[in-house]
């Protein structure tokens, strides 16, 4: 009879072993999954922080100005002379060229020491969008 409780004693150690190794399965999984939702999470809020920006940089007045100058003059163009016609500081014309050339709409033609700044063909076409829109409005 002892050796039939021991048994039982072997059972259910043995249940509740497997028990316990299961819920650890179990657990590390859900750590894994809540790590890929908050991951996801990250990935979304980037996302739609980076759409605001965008749509921002392309209200906002000051590159919509250097847009528009960019496209009046043809030919390319020295930050210097933006950052006056935009009216402001030559570091925030530079910082605003910068996001514009990530976006694709502005490229730099380094000539010696000088930097010059065109407008590429989506550029263009957004001044062209932007200057319709102000005149519309104003």
């Amino acid at each position: 009879m002892i050796f039939f409780i021991d048994d039982i004693k072997y059972s259910v150690v043995t249940l509740l072993e497997k028990f316990y190794i299961l819920l650890l399965f179990k657990i590390t999984k859900l750590q894994k999954d809540l790590k890929a939702n908050y991951k996801c999470d990250i990935y979304i809020r980037t996302y739609i922080s980076n759409m605001e920006e965008n749509f921002d940089l392309f209200f906002r007045r000051k590159p919509a100005l250097m847009l528009i100058a960019l496209k009046r003059i043809s030919r390319a163009r020295y930050g210097s002379i933006l950052a006056k016609e935009a009216d402001c500081t030559y570091s925030h014309a530079v910082k605003i060229l910068q996001a514009l050339e990530r976006f694709g709409l502005v490229a730099f033609e380094k000539k010696g020491r000088i930097k010059l700044i065109k407008l590429t063909k989506k550029g263009s076409e957004i001044a062209d969008n932007i200057e319709n829109i102000r005149r519309l409005v104003g």
